[in-house]
């Protein structure tokens, strides 16, 4: 395998595929966002949904997602935007940075997540509820266990049990792409 060639302006090329992605902004990645102590007010003035959890590993204040500023995969409040809006990278974004993905492929993963995602968002949520894809797999998960299932017909017994499937090729294609094995789950 060749050595990986960063490309000459690393920042330039991530951006592009941040421009057309967004799913984290969107909340189809994560379901909320860390603040610090000092950014809790802003948030709340942004008319955010703050919370506070104590959950395990999971301790502190958080704004919840999908972010109402993100529109049409661009940050409104970008020179205001939180820190760690600022700081993230998804795996993807460090892999093209550093060479080892090129921009138009990286493009293109997202293009074929981002079409994944609708697909699989479009039958398990109708109304358009904003959802991240690991509550879409849990809530297939919860129709494919309930006992309605057996009231069904055969054809859309099969038909969940494909889109479960689909839901769980997204959530590792995610993983794959998006975060690092370290991360774990």
């Amino acid at each position: 395998m060749p050595n990986p060639v960063p490309p000459a302006d690393p920042d330039a090329a991530a951006s592009v595929v941040c421009l057309a992605c967004g799913l984290c902004c969107e909340g189809a990645l994560y379901t909320h966002v860390g603040l610090r102590e000092d950014e809790i007010a802003f948030a709340e003035g942004l008319e955010l949904k703050v919370v506070h959890l104590d959950k395990g590993r999971v301790t502190g204040d958080f704004y919840l997602l999908p972010c109402h500023y993100l529109v049409d995969k661009k940050c409104s409040i970008y020179q205001e935007r939180f820190e760690v809006c600022r700081t993230y990278q998804c795996m993807l974004t460090e892999n093209v940075r550093a060479g080892v993905v090129e921009q138009d492929t990286a493009v293109g993963i997202v293009k074929d997540l981002r079409q994944r995602f609708e697909l699989v968002r479009a039958e398990l949520n109708p109304e358009g509820k904003p959802v991240s894809i690991p509550d879409l797999v849990r809530i297939h998960v919860s129709k494919l266990t309930s006992a309605d299932v057996a009231a069904l017909s055969p054809a859309r017994q099969r038909a969940l049990l494909e889109l479960r499937v689909m839901a769980m090729l997204l959530t590792r294609h995610i993983d794959f792409h998006f975060f690092p094995e370290s991360s774990g789950s």
